[in-house]
């Protein structure tokens, strides 16, 4: 769902679906809590920005959300977009540029 989101620029879409006092981290640094800071968050990271796609991927067994983007045919991983629950709520969004990280998933190959 997040990452139809992002492809399809609509985070309302999905802002129902993060508990109230859910937090944001990004690249280890608290950003703040709640939908709406998540959703501007979010908004920052790939609102704007018409060639950022998202895909739906796994590292290390958990299945993330990676942030592509670039010339069309070749785009590069940008960032790892992790989400954590609780029930049917995501209650943390992880966003980390780490390029290390983000190398990982660049050499894995798609399924």
């Amino acid at each position: 769902m997040h990452a139809g989101a992002m492809n399809g620029h609509d985070l309302d879409s999905i802002i129902h679906h993060y508990h109230a006092g859910a937090r944001c981290i990004r690249d280890g640094q608290f950003m703040g809590e709640g939908p709406e800071m998540i959703r501007r968050a979010l908004l920052e990271e790939f609102g704007a920005s018409e060639d950022c796609i998202g895909r739906v991927m796994e590292l290390d067994g958990e299945p993330v959300v990676v942030e592509w983007g670039g010339v069309e045919g070749r785009e590069q991983p940008r960032a790892i977009i992790r989400l954590e629950g609780h029930g049917d709520r995501v209650t943390l969004v992880r966003i980390d540029h780490d390029a290390r990280t983000v190398r990982r998933v660049a050499i894995r190959p798609f399924t």
